[in-house]
């Protein structure tokens, strides 16, 4: 299931452009999450729960830091927000609503580096929802559910996307309950996955990319990084419990 719709003009896309920027302080620099260098220019606004919550003894960092972002998030793009929910409810005929504690979906900010030529991030599945307690809610979901986003505000001049595998890591919550999530992350990082079999799907600046999740997927390289280049993007995902979609980061 994949699902590329229209979500913003090109004027909105400058102005969120520019909020992004406006708001450098509370950046956090995520190179790590992509490469065993500390200088490649990734950043995010906002706390995930793939890169937050995958040690019981540092999860606090989530929790805490989750709220006060939060607050900072919808300032500024509330109607960057609405406009998701509102592509969601129209596309897929859910209500959408927001849990308190968990983080909003959140900004990746890739600036200009030879890196991102040939490497973005690793293969994987979405199945970080596990790290959450949705039962504390009174929330129950089935993982075919699913739902990942990305909207694009602004994307290199030689484009972005991303890549798709028709495969899925195999594994279940019983298995998640006996090995650590950092784990199941390593095994499902190893996977061969040949480049051959997978698809590449472009993405459009002002256009939200939907999918599942739980296929293999990978953040595109860029043909050509130009020095002025940038890759803004909202990204989050969604648990669906009845006829409710849950949003989250």
């Amino acid at each position: 299931m994949y699902k590329n719709i229209q979500l913003l003009t090109p004027d909105e896309c400058v102005n969120y452009r520019e909020k992004i920027f406006s708001l450098k302080d509370i950046w956090i620099n995520r190179a790590r999450a992509l490469s065993p260098f500390d200088d490649v220019p990734f950043y995010c606004i906002g706390v995930a729960s793939y890169i937050d919550c995958i040690n019981p003894d540092t999860n606090h960092y989530y929790f805490d830091n989750a709220k006060k972002i939060n607050k900072v998030l919808w300032e500024n793009f509330s109607g960057l927000y609405k406009k998701v929910e509102k592509a969601i409810q129209d596309e897929f005929d859910c209500e959408v609503r927001y849990i308190d504690d968990f983080a909003l979906p959140g900004f990746q900010i890739y600036l200009a580096d030879w890196y991102f030529e040939e490497f973005t991030g690793p293969k994987h599945c979405d199945f970080h929802h596990y790290l959450l307690d949705w039962k504390k809610y009174g929330i129950n979901f089935e993982p075919e559910n699913n739902l990942s986003f990305t909207a694009s505000i602004k994307l290199p001049k030689a484009g972005g996307g991303i890549y798709m595998w028709d495969k899925t890591y195999e594994y279940d919550k019983e298995a998640l309950d006996n090995i650590s999530y950092e784990e199941h992350r390593n095994r499902m990082y190893c996977i061969e996955l040949p480049d051959e079999e997978r698809t590449h799907h472009q993405y459009q600046e002002g256009h939200i990319f939907f999918h599942s999740g739980n296929k293999y997927h990978q953040v595109a390289v860029v043909d050509q990084i130009e020095n002025d280049d940038e890759r803004l993007t909202l990204q989050g995902h969604c648990v669906r419990d009845k006829n409710i979609f849950y949003l989250f980061w």
